[in-house]
Order: structure tokens, then C-alpha cells, then sequence
């Protein structure tokens, strides 16, 4: 048996960069609000293959743009998801983030 299995992670919807720790391919994304107020901030749930007891991988930099927001010159696609207020967004790696 190995020790590959699926990770969560969260992204805040925040307009800022955000280190994970992504080691693999990231499969699947949904969009939830923290909390139980309306106005309770904004996550995407991200899930990808990773290992718990293998290295730790490196530090890797996500951000979510909104549909129609200018991206950054490095950023690389990952997945899109629509939020319950309609809302689309778009999640991108940041590859030339240190």
C-alpha cells in the first residue's frame, strides 16, 4: 500500500496570493462560505494527491481571480468554480512567486 491519498486545502477569497503546500495535481475545487452569516467570508476548497508521510513538499503560491480581473504575466490555470452568489472563479497558480 502507498501513501498516496487526496489533501484538502483552502484558498480565502481575499485578492491576495496564498502559499499551499501542493504537492500533486490539484482535481477538484468548490467555492463555501466560512460560518453561518451571508456575509461570512469565502473559500475554495482545494483538493489534490499528496502524501502525509512523505517530504514535505514545497511551498507553492494560488490566487483566485474573478471572472473579467486582470492576471499576472506568470499565472497558470488550475481549475474555475462558481460561488452560491453567482460569482465564477478562477483559480491560477503563481509561478514566478518566491
Amino acid at each position: 500500500m502507498t501513501d498516496r491519498r487526496m489533501l484538502h486545502h483552502q484558498i480565502h477569497l481575499n485578492g491576495y496570493p496564498q502559499k499551499m503546500r501542493v504537492e500533486g495535481m490539484i482535481y477538484h475545487v468548490e467555492s463555501k462560505r466560512l460560518g453561518v452569516h451571508p456575509d461570512g467570508p469565502q473559500v475554495i476548497e482545494v483538493w489534490s494527491e499528496g502524501s502525509l508521510f512523505g517530504p514535505i513538499p514545497p511551498e507553492r503560491t494560488f490566487q483566485a481571480f474573478g471572472t473579467g480581473e486582470a492576471l499576472p504575466d506568470d499565472a497558470v490555470y488550475q481549475k474555475s468554480v462558481r460561488a452560491p452568489d453567482g460569482t465564477m472563479w478562477h483559480l491560477f497558480e503563481l509561478t514566478g512567486v518566491e
